[in-house]
């Protein structure tokens, strides 16, 4: 565990690495983008963002919801 640890401390100082989190993305998924977009120094076309955020639509609850259910498959005659 300590090996690890000392190679995430390593990585934290590297100019040309961005941590982001899964829960970030889908919580504040603009805020999230732009700061993508920010860190690749890249302008991004405003058409081309909005089409990214409205394509990547998560609907949190509904995949909880999904998540929850279970789903069983049984093959005919069984």
């Amino acid at each position: 565990m300590k090996l690890y640890e000392n190679y995430c401390d390593q990585l934290l100082y590297r100019p040309n690495l961005l941590f982001v989190k899964y829960e970030d993305m889908v919580a504040s998924f603009e805020p999230w983008l732009d700061g993508i977009i920010e860190f690749l120094g890249v302008d991004a076309v405003p058409e081309v963002r909005s089409k990214i955020i409205r394509e990547a639509d998560f609907h949190v609850e509904r995949l909880i919801s999904m998540s929850k259910k279970k789903t069983f498959i049984r093959k005919e005659g069984k």
